[in-house]
């Protein structure tokens, strides 16, 4: 039985009443089907603005227990409150009706007594599971006409019923494909909606003869009807959803043969599952009922905030990948949590949970920025934190040896995007290999990392942001062969055991040096230089081009230390060296390396016991979103050095 679409004080349900109803729907979270095109209710690519528009697509997630449940999946879970609005899992919100169609609604204090389009009581859903449909009541006219138009359309919504229904889709078709279906349907049933007609003894070819046919394409579709309603064979996977307002006779005639929706639309009966109030294994208990929860009755669902929540990069899914040899990918975070290779500030080991504390304020469906000109979450590839190594804080032999082990893992794991990166030809095995962003850490990590790729690549080009050259040699006095390995010496060490071409480069350089013969020793390991005051004199298109023509088209791995900025501007960090890059530099510069190979890449040295209000933090998730960004793009687009102001000097 519908519920009729006139909602008065007297008729509104008591929170405790609301308890024990849930308006025909499942208690708890539930999923709702479209059986006609098998699609689900979903909030349109997971955002959370106030207005996104709801609509239906395939399934993505087919698992009905909630530890096996994608998260990313929750934009097509739903429940229902205590007034009866529907409500989304993944943000919280409810759905409103905006002109005819479903959208995301933060909820709004109410107008009285004239409620208008931006402040209304939210609709009431139910479910009919006699007939599968989900109605939809109002407290007030759905179209809010302005106060001196109450009273005429007062006698007009009152009197319908609205029904929630499918917008169809057409693959295209010409007017030849049609034209015989026409024929057909304008001599036994002429277009003719909850009238009567005639029916035509006619032959089509009296029909053309006679000039009573006017073969328009859109009256093609129009006519393509059938008892079970509007033809839907497009492929594309949406289908938009809209509230059709029936009157009594619409919706009497809707029992009746021949009898179809208004406006290309077609009632579709719904089923609404269970998909999260079950047991996690077969011999556990079903999770509790929703109907005895008071936060949820009054609340909805525990959403997560951007500023709450479990940590992960940019809130992506978040996974032990080490341990869980299904989760595959192409882009992995991987936290490395070591700082007892320092020779100043310890405080590296926190820099993992640094940096992805600040990439809260980012999210996979906001990643778009002017700057790169995409979203790196949307070029096709599977990009997932893999959470943190565990790193012994105790025995360095041991730490190295667990990071190089856990890179491995994960790069041994097979690609998800098939398309051509160009990778596979450097690789040994000739396959696509994932790629990994390392968040440090101190710069040791970087040695068990190159160590690792060398066993997949050889010996590959090293792009070094940085303010030291870090091809130091071990400290003086006694040493054992593990403490020759700081975050000083790395780089001389993957010199001496072949891991690095001789096409190497730094860039940002600034340290205090023992003499030129520091970088006349550095250069034996096959580095070029970029000093920071090179940007003020050659400019930001020629750091970019010495850069790429340095690696050429060799594999190419980018370390960037924290310390390249200017401490001022990035504070939290072991080995603070003044008059560094500012941010935007770095980020013009990382836009301009964009097509070069990459087969992975790090951001290190954040210690965030020395920040304040997080500004090395949130400088460095940017900067991976930028090496996401820079890893997908392809050369070119949003290039600095196509811009005529990026040879300006900047101060």
């Amino acid at each position: 039985m519908q519920i009729r679409p006139d909602i008065t004080s007297s008729t509104q349900v008591s929170p405790m009443e609301a308890d024990l109803k849930t308006y025909g729907f499942p208690p708890g979270y539930f999923i709702i089907r479209n059986v006609a095109s098998d699609r689900l209710l979903d909030v349109d690519s997971d955002m959370v603005e106030d207005g996104t528009r709801i609509i239906l697509w395939p399934e993505n997630e087919t698992s009905l227990v909630e530890d096996m449940r994608k998260p990313e999946a929750n934009n097509q879970v739903f429940f229902i409150d205590t007034s009866g609005a529907l409500c989304s899992r993944s943000s919280g919100h409810a759905i409103d009706i905006e002109n005819d169609a479903l959208a995301l609604r933060h909820r709004r204090p109410v107008s009285h007594p004239f409620p208008n389009a931006y402040s209304h009581a939210l609709p009431r859903f139910s479910y009919d599971s006699t007939t599968g449909r989900i109605n939809v009541t109002f407290a007030a006219d759905p179209t809010y006409p302005s106060s001196g138009d109450m009273d005429a359309a007062l006698s007009t919504w009152k009197d319908k019923s609205y029904v929630l229904t499918e917008i169809p889709m057409r693959k295209p078709r010409t007017i030849i494909d049609n034209a015989s279906e026409l024929l057909s349907s304008a001599i036994s049933m002429p277009l003719t909606l909850f009238g009567s007609h005639r029916a035509s003894n006619a032959t089509p070819e009296a029909v053309f003869s006679a000039g009573d046919i006017d073969l328009r394409e859109d009256e093609i579709l129009e006519t393509e009807r059938s008892e079970e309603g509007e033809v839907d064979d497009s492929q594309e996977s949406i289908r938009l959803v809209r509230v059709l307002g029936l009157t009594k006779e619409e919706e009497k005639a809707l029992g009746q043969p021949n009898m179809h929706l208004p406006s290309a639309t077609r009632l579709v009966c719904y089923t609404t599952f269970f998909s999260l109030a079950l047991a996690h294994s077969e011999d556990q208990t079903p999770l509790s009922d929703a109907s005895n929860n008071e936060w949820v009755q009054k609340y909805g669902g525990q959403i997560d905030q951007m500023f709450s929540g479990p940590l992960s990069f940019s809130h992506l899914p978040y996974a032990k990948c080490l341990e869980d040899d299904s989760q595959t990918f192409d882009i992995a975070l991987l936290g490395m949590p070591f700082d007892t290779g320092v020779s100043y500030r310890p405080g590296a080991r926190f820099g993992p949970y640094g940096i992805r504390s600040g990439s809260r304020r980012q999210r996979e469906t906001r990643g778009y920025t002017l700057s790169w000109g995409m979203n790196p979450y949307a070029q096709g590839s599977n990009v997932i934190d893999c959470g943190d190594v565990p790193i012994s804080p105790f025995d360095n032999a041991l730490a190295v040896d667990q990071m190089e082990v856990a890179y491995s893992t994960l790069l041994a794991r097979p690609a998800i995007n098939t398309s051509p990166s160009g990778l596979a030809t450097f690789a040994k095995d000739g396959k696509q290999h994932p790629r990994i962003v390392t968040l440090g850490g101190d710069h040791t990590i970087v040695l068990p990392i190159l160590r690792s790729l060398n066993k997949v690549y050889g010996p590959v080009s090293v792009i070094h942001f940085d303010a030291h050259l870090d091809t130091w040699g071990p400290y003086p006095g006694r040493n054992t062969e593990q403490s020759r390995i700081t975050h000083g010496t790395f780089f001389r060490v993957a010199g001496e055991e072949g891991l690095m071409t001789k096409t190497n480069i730094h860039a940002g350089i600034r340290c205090k040096l023992a003499g030129i013969e520091d970088v006349h020793e550095d250069q034996t390991f096959g580095f070029e230089l970029v000093t920071t005051d090179d940007i003020d004199d050659l400019g930001v298109a020629t750091i970019i081009k010495r850069i790429r023509e340095r690696v050429g088209t060799s594999p190419v791995y980018l370390s960037l230390d924290i310390d390249v900025i200017d401490p001022g501007l990035a504070p939290a960090t072991g080995t603070p060296e003044a008059g560094g890059w500012t941010t935007r530099e770095l980020k013009r510069i990382l836009r301009g390396l964009a097509g070069l190979n990459f087969v992975g890449a790090d951001v290190v040295e954040v210690a965030p016991a020395y920040d304040h209000a997080e500004v090395t933090g949130v400088a460095a998730a940017d900067l991976v979103h930028d090496l996401l960004s820079m890893f997908l793009a392809k050369e070119g687009g949003q290039d600095p050095r196509t811009h005529t102001s990026s040879t300006k000097v900047e101060l």
